[in-house]
């Protein structure tokens, strides 16, 4: 791997991108529990516990991703190679948290440790970590730009079909 990161990457993009994955991440998890709770026929949490201990617990977990990311996006600015334990780190401590949090917040043990919906919450972390990696590399390491549009590419640089023919 390179020792010097080709390309500049400013504060604005490394926050954007932090920011992108989080939204991922939470799409996911959105998603994953929506389909559980659809094929299972169960909701992630049935006890009686405060309505917001679910999106607390997860809040909290997203709060631990973007602080771990933006951590990993310092590393890799300084030319570090990617920490590759987070591939495991990332989920089991969404997991753990979301355990840990859970009975201290008088879930039962099947809506924690047991639960598909805790195991979906560590995918969507695993998932979001990749995703995280597989851009900032491109940016950092490659020397590929941004994706263009067609009509930004060099060599059309006529402009649409139709101002070759003149104007309809």
């Amino acid at each position: 791997m390179n020792k010097r990161v080709p390309h500049r990457v400013t504060k604005a993009y490394a926050r954007g991108l932090i920011g992108a994955v989080a939204i991922f991440a939470m799409s996911l998890v959105v998603v994953s529990w929506g389909y559980l709770s659809w094929f299972l026929g169960s909701d992630p949490i049935e006890s009686d516990v405060s309505r917001v201990t679910a999106p607390g617990i997860v809040g909290l977990c997203l709060v631990m991703l973007v602080i771990v990311l933006w951590r990993e996006m310092i590393s890799l600015l300084r030319a570090n190679p990617p920490s590759l334990v987070l591939i495991i780190v990332m989920p089991a401590a969404a997991y753990l948290l979301w355990s840990l949090l859970g009975v201290a917040f008088g879930l039962s043990i099947e809506e924690t440790w047991l639960s598909p919906y805790a195991l979906a919450l560590a995918v969507s972390w695993l998932l979001a970590v990749i995703i995280f990696w597989w851009i900032a590399m491109r940016k950092l390491y490659s020397g590929k730009d941004r994706p263009r549009w067609p009509w930004e590419k060099n060599e059309l640089n006529e402009g649409p079909d139709y101002f070759k023919d003149g104007l309809p």
